[in-house]
C-alpha cells in the first residue's frame, strides 16, 4: 500500500507511541521489518530524473564532501542548471547529495508532507539525503524544529547527544558535542523522532544511504507574541506614544493604560485564534489539473492543496469568499463541501466522494464543483 498519511508512515500499531513522544517532545526510535511500501516515496528513477532534467533548482540542491559544502559553481552550469556529469563524479568520490523541500518535486512526498501537516497542525517540510560515502556529511548539530527521520535505503548509524538548550530558536553546529546519550542503526523502514534542540550526528554504514528528514515546526509562544503585535495595531491605546516627556503623574497613568490594554488584548486574542489564523494563512500546496471534468472517473483519486483543515463555511448557503494562503477565493457551496471532504480525508476517489455527498449534491453537479476547484488549483487528480 502507498504511504500517504502519518499513520501509513508510522503504522497504526505505532501511532499511539509516536503521538505520546511528539506531545512530550521526547526522542523516539522504532525498528521496522523490511517494508516494500517505502520504495514508492523516492525510487531511484525518480531521483535520477530530477537530476537529469534539471527539475531541481540550484538553490534547493547541495553537494557535501567530507562535511564541507562544495561550491555551486562546480556542479551548476552558467544557466543555473545542475550538471549531472559533475554530480555523478562527486557521488563516486563519496559525496552526500541533499535536496531541500523535495516534496515540491516528488508528488508522493509532497502529499505525505501535507497529510502530516494536517494531522499535527504544524508546518511540515521534507529534505532528502543521499549518501555515497562512509563519512558524515554534517558535524553534530541541533535543529530549530522537530525532525522525523525515515530510512529508505542503506544503513546509517545515528548518535544523539541530548538537548543543551531547551526549545532553541536557531540551529547550532558543534565541533565537540556533549556525551552521547543514545545511538542506533537505522535500516530501511526505521523511524527516528528527535525534538527541537536535540544534538545529533549520523554516519553511513552501508552505501548508498537514502533517508528523508521530515521537519516539523510547531508554533511557539514567541510566534504567538509576534502575532499579538500585529493585532495590537488595531488597539488605539497601544498605538499611542509612550509619552517620554509627560509629567510624572501623566506618565504613570499612561503606563497603566498601556498595561491594561495589553491585558485586554490577551483576553480577546487567544492562542486558539492564533492557530486558526495561521491555518488560513498557510501557503497552499502547488497543484495543477487541466480539463479535469472530462477526465474524472469513479477511481480518480483527488487531493487537496490545503495543508491544514480550516473552516470552509459549509453550513452557509450560496457562494462565499475567503482567504486561503493569502489568496482570495470565491467558491460555490458544492465546491466548499467537496474541498472540505477531500481535505479532511486527505485523499478520496471521485466515486467515494460522490457516494458520500449523494444526499447533498448530484454527481453531475459534483463534477462541476471539482472543475471549479481545479481551475483555482485547490484540487487535482493524483498521478498514481
Amino acid at each position: 500500500m502507498p504511504i500517504r498519511t502519518l499513520s501509513d508512515l508510522v503504522t497504526p500499531a505505532n501511532m499511539a507511541a509516536f503521538s505520546a513522544a511528539f506531545a512530550a517532545k521526547a526522542r523516539w526510535h522504532v525498528k521496522m521489518p523490511i517494508r516494500t511500501d517505502l520504495s514508492g516515496l523516492l525510487p531511484w528513477p525518480t531521483f535520477e530524473a530530477l537530476i537529469a532534467t534539471g527539475a531541481i533548482p540550484a538553490d534547493k540542491f547541495a553537494v557535501l564532501l567530507n562535511a564541507k559544502a562544495m561550491l555551486k559553481s562546480l556542479y551548476v552550469d552558467e544557466r543555473g542548471q545542475l550538471r549531472p556529469d559533475t554530480i555523478q563524479a562527486f557521488a563516486a568520490q563519496g559525496a552526500t547529495l541533499t535536496v531541500n523541500d523535495i516534496g515540491r518535486f516528488v508528488p508522493a512526498i509532497g502529499e505525505l508532507a501535507a497529510a502530516i501537516e494536517r494531522a499535527l497542525g504544524c508546518k511540515t517540510g521534507v529534505n532528502a539525503y543521499i549518501s555515497f560515502g562512509a563519512k558524515s556529511a554534517f558535524l553534530a548539530h541541533s535543529d530549530d524544529h522537530d525532525v522525523l527521520i525515515v530510512q529508505l535505503q542503506g544503513v546509517k548509524h545515528w548518535r544523539t547527544f541530548g538537548t543543551p538548550e531547551l526549545y532553541p530558536t536557531r540551529s547550532v553546529h558543534m565541533g565537540s558535542p556533549p556525551p552521547c546519550e543514545w545511538e542506533g542503526r537505522m535500516t530501511p523502514g526505521d523511524l527516528l523522532y528527535l525534538p527541537r534542540g536535540e544534538v545529533h550526528a549520523a554516519v553511513p554504514e552501508e552505501q548508498p544511504s537514502v533517508h528523508l528528514t521530515i521537519g516539523i515546526a510547531e508554533q511557539t509562544g514567541v510566534d504567538f507574541i509576534a502575532w499579538l503585535a500585529t493585532q495590537a495595531k488595531e488597539v488605539v491605546a497601544l498605538r499611542r506614544d509612550l509619552g517620554a516627556t509627560l509629567p510624572p503623574d501623566a506618565r504613570v497613568a499612561r503606563d497603566r493604560e498601556l498595561v491594561q490594554a495589553i491585558r485586554d488584548l490577551l483576553e480577546t486574542a487567544t492562542p486558539r485564534e492564533f492557530a486558526v489564523h495561521q491555518a488560513m494563512q498557510r501557503s497552499l500546496r502547488p497543484l495543477a489539473s487541466f480539463a479535469i471534468a472530462g477526465r474524472l472517473t469513479p477511481t480518480s483519486r483527488l487531493v487537496s492543496a490545503l495543508r491544514r483543515e480550516v473552516d470552509l463555511m459549509v453550513e452557509r448557503d450560496g457562494a462565499a469568499q475567503f482567504v486561503l494562503g493569502e489568496h482570495h477565493f470565491r467558491l460555490s457551496l458544492n465546491a466548499r463541501r467537496a474541498l472540505d471532504r477531500i481535505t479532511r480525508r486527505g485523499t478520496v476517489s471521485f466515486g467515494a466522494l460522490a457516494e458520500a455527498m449523494a444526499d447533498q449534491t448530484p454527481a453531475s453537479d459534483l463534477a462541476q464543483a471539482i472543475q471549479e476547484l481545479a481551475e483555482k488549483s485547490l484540487v487535482a487528480i493524483a498521478d498514481d
